[in-house]
């Protein structure tokens, strides 16, 4: 019997080390979530209105692998979660980003579902009804296109002869969007590496 509650206990041990990796003092893991949308004009007289999207709320540095934003690392902290979108082209420009603390697993954050973090980095997770495993450093990635149609009418002054009605005329335009998306894993980040906007701004 004796043998039998040590057996136990030393299961209990082993299942609480393989929950709480012994890395959250001191790191974290950062995933990140961006999709990049790109648009050009194929044919049209006219422009389409510009779309502004704004913030981006923080700065990844991938060479030093610094981050700098508005997060608070505490001692039981697992994972920041990185998501926005960026625009670029005629029709849209700007970009939306933000950050996320992960402080239990499983964890769901814009349309990603963290399961499970290895003690070295390793993530997995479904993102896009797919599950997925991402080692430190591995990215995963998918494009497509899209085009858009509209028609617009407009009147035709630039031969316009000064009698009768200007003529109506019809557009059409033609948008080619690009969209980029990514889930890249940039594995363990060390906590003092991290900085807060008001360091970053000198307030």
């Amino acid at each position: 019997m004796k043998h039998y509650y040590l057996f136990l206990l030393s299961l209990f041990f082993l299942t609480s080390c393989h929950d709480e990796p012994m890395w959250y003092d001191n790191e974290y893991v950062f995933l990140e979530q961006h999709k990049s949308i790109y648009s050009e004009k194929i044919c049209g007289v006219f422009n389409p209105s510009l779309l502004y999207v704004d913030f981006p709320m923080y700065i990844f540095d991938q060479g030093t692998k610094a981050l700098t934003g508005e997060v608070s690392l505490t001692d039981k902290i697992q994972m920041v979660l990185g998501t926005g979108e960026s625009h670029s082209g005629i029709a849209s420009s700007g970009a939306g980003t933000g950050l996320e603390e992960v402080h239990s697993l499983p964890h769901l954050g814009h349309g990603i579902t963290v399961e499970n973090i290895d003690e070295n980095g390793t993530v997995y997770f479904t993102y896009k009804d797919s599950s997925m495993t991402l080692a430190p450093d591995e990215e995963w990635s998918t494009t497509w296109t899209k085009l858009d149609t509209s028609f617009l009418q407009y009147e035709d002054w630039d031969n316009y002869t000064g009698f009768g009605d200007v003529e109506i005329l019809m557009d059409t335009m033609i948008i080619l969007w690009t969209y980029h998306d990514r889930v890249t894993n940039w594995g363990l980040l060390e906590k003092n590496q991290f900085v807060n906007w008001d360091d970053y701004w000198g307030l």
